[in-house]
């Protein structure tokens, strides 16, 4: 899936793009995820972060941003940072070298140092699939919360 069909399927979807992030913010992110022994955010997701959302919500599925996002349903609730997420994840041995960059009622979505990414189940964490594309993963990761 290309960036611009999977911008296409977000607008018809009505999610909500999040403010863009800084190229400090970034560089910090990064610099937070490589300390916890974490995949650091590939290139494509780093311009995207930067040029285009700083993360989006789709219902109850969401692609992290770089700072908490705070939201108001039935009362304010606050959806965490991508930093926030991976440090609750980052005693776990499956997850060392992965990052969690979204969610959805069902599971979690990471990637690796390699650019790979990876459907996670909710409560194993096991790999439940493999993406090549990050743009397919996240389009995967936000269809649930258009359900």
């Amino acid at each position: 899936m290309t960036k611009e069909e999977f911008l296409s399927w977000t607008k018809s979807s009505s999610a909500t793009m999040l403010q863009t992030a800084s190229s400090s913010e970034i560089a910090q992110t990064q610099n937070a995820l490589q300390q916890m022994h974490s995949a650091i955010i590939p290139i494509s997701l780093t311009d995207f972060y930067k040029n285009i959302a700083g993360g989006i919500l789709l219902g109850d599925a969401q692609i992290f941003g770089l700072a908490e996002i705070k939201r108001e349903k039935t009362g304010t609730y606050y959806i965490p940072s991508i930093l926030q997420v991976n440090r609750d994840f980052s005693g776990f041995s499956n997850m060392r070298g992965k990052t969690i960059f979204g969610r959805n009622g069902l599971f979690w979505f990471a990637f690796d140092a390699f650019g790979k990414c990876f459907m996670l189940s909710n409560i194993t964490l096991a790999p439940m699939r493999q993406y090549d594309d990050i743009f397919k993963a996240m389009s995967d990761c936000l269809a649930v919360g258009k359900i």
